[in-house]
């Protein structure tokens, strides 16, 4: 299982040499050394020909996979979920200590949190059953929501008062882009890239259900990790 990632370049570690060149080394390798099985972890969105860098490394990265190893079962998540240091609760360690809290944009992107356990499962059911070979699954949570509504039921959770200010994207690209020198950003090229879109699962593609995985709710898990700073 392959769930390697990088959110920021820096020296020789860039996008193109993980997420395309690792990937495909890896996949050469296995098929090589005659492994039967192959899980690919990109992500909704993965697009070879998006204008983002870390976008279309993500693309380029399953068909150089692919190519390689042409039975690879590639899954892609949206965003997860989880206690022990998810986007959630640094989300809320945010919401509880400043009084304005930044939104991408207008806060109207969409997401489909995923609970990183059910990811988990679907990584098992795509390595261990034969009918995964080949295929590309993309995994979302219950729930389709807004940006800023999922910021407010943080927000709610952690007891928190902080106003939801709107800041436009071309802001936070220049955020990024500035920020890229510091050995940890606050946010990066790819993170703002996956918030100028949509990140929800296609109707149309296989998800959870196809590999006999229940989706859990947020609502089932957040509260008991996300109340613990209170």
């Amino acid at each position: 299982v392959n769930c390697v990632g990088l959110y920021r370049e820096r020296g020789g570690r860039t996008f193109a040499s993980v997420h395309v060149e690792g990937a495909r080394n890896l996949a050469e390798a296995a098929r090589a050394a005659g492994v039967e099985r192959l899980v690919h972890i990109s992500g909704i969105g993965a697009d070879p020909a998006s204008r983002s860098p870390y976008v279309r490394s993500r693309g380029a990265g399953e068909a150089a996979v692919r190519a390689a190893f042409p039975g690879a079962t590639l899954i892609r998540p949206s965003m997860m979920f989880g206690p022990g240091g998810d986007a959630l609760e640094a989300m809320a360690a945010i919401l509880r200590v400043s009084p304005v809290f930044p939104l991408f944009g207008s806060g109207e992107t969409r997401l489909q949190p995923i609970f990183v356990e059910d990811v988990a499962q679907a990584i098992l059911a795509a390595a261990t059953r034969e009918d995964a070979r080949g295929r590309t699954f993309e995994l979302g949570g219950p729930e389709k929501l807004y940006y800023r509504d999922l910021v407010e039921r943080v927000r709610r959770l952690a007891r928190a008062h902080a106003a939801l200010v709107p800041l436009p994207m071309a802001a936070w690209r220049s955020l990024a882009t500035l920020s890229a020198v510091l050995p940890n950003p606050p946010v990066t090229e790819g993170q703002v890239a996956l918030m100028a879109r949509d990140n929800v699962a296609d109707d149309a593609a296989e998800g959870l259900g196809a590999l006999d995985v229940e989706a859990t709710p947020l609502a089932a898990i957040a509260p008991a990790y996300l109340t613990r700073g209170r």
